[in-house]
């Protein structure tokens, strides 16, 4: 039987097991995943590296939180996992238009091995903060089911795992600045907006209908379609 939310139930020797639905898996790797290989996502190639590990930390993060009462949560999410990580990697490569083998190089950080003793390879990033350098990596916890929930289950169960308020504006497949529905999204961002905002004024030009568009929303990115983002880079909006 199939429960209200699309995790399959079955009886083993009297008892009943929680699921995760395998067309759930194959339908999270869709983006990520191409001819059976991980493949980059192009729309967040134009994001900071920051803020691409981010988006894919929310995404894995989501989904294990979503499932992690299911008996076969380890096995279907390690599956997933192996296709999203290296789709980072890609993503990274592709936007210093380097290789997974030089990203890796550049990015891995050694973290202790959650079993046994060692360490392990990871791509992250390291940042300084007033408080002194932190470290952020891919998603390394472990995905062993849970038997009973967690906050962070009970969270996501009700909020789904959209991986956060960008994730939901690249899948509206929407252009925010003409309108226009297309999957071939891109993301434009930019450091400061009220650095941009003053640039203009500072040269008494019209301030763009882009950078307007980002005030009114109140962001520094704007998912974009590829002519409208060939235009505002040759200032044609």
């Amino acid at each position: 039987m199939i429960d209200t939310i699309g995790r399959k139930k079955r009886s083993v020797n009297g008892t009943i097991q929680l699921l995760v639905p395998g067309q759930v898996i194959q339908d999270k790797l869709k983006p990520f995943r191409r001819r059976g290989k991980a493949y980059p996502y192009v729309a967040r190639a134009n994001l900071p590296i920051m803020d691409i590990i981010n988006l894919y930390n929310a995404e894995i993060r989501g989904l294990y939180n979503y499932y992690c009462l299911a008996t076969d949560v380890s096995k279907k999410l390690a599956t997933f996992k192996f296709y999203h990580y290296y789709s980072m990697i890609k993503t990274i490569a592709r936007k210093e238009k380097s290789t997974v083998r030089k990203v890796i190089g550049k990015y891995g950080i050694d973290v202790p091995r959650k079993v046994g003793t060692g360490t392990i390879r990871v791509v992250g990033i390291r940042y300084n903060t007033k408080t002194g350098q932190n470290t952020m990596i891919y998603f390394n916890d472990s995905l062993k089911k849970v038997n009973k929930p967690l906050r962070e289950c009970l969270d996501a169960f009700g909020q789904g795992f959209s991986g956060g308020q960008l994730m939901k504006r690249i899948n509206a497949n929407v252009c925010e600045l003409c309108g226009a529905e297309t999957d071939d999204l891109q993301i434009h961002h930019v450091r400061k907006l009220k650095d941009v905002v003053k640039k203009y004024r500072k040269h008494g030009k019209p301030v763009p209908s882009w950078v307007q568009t980002m005030s009114v929303i109140k962001r520094k990115t704007l998912v974009v379609c590829h002519d409208c983002h060939v235009k505002i880079h040759n200032g044609k909006l």
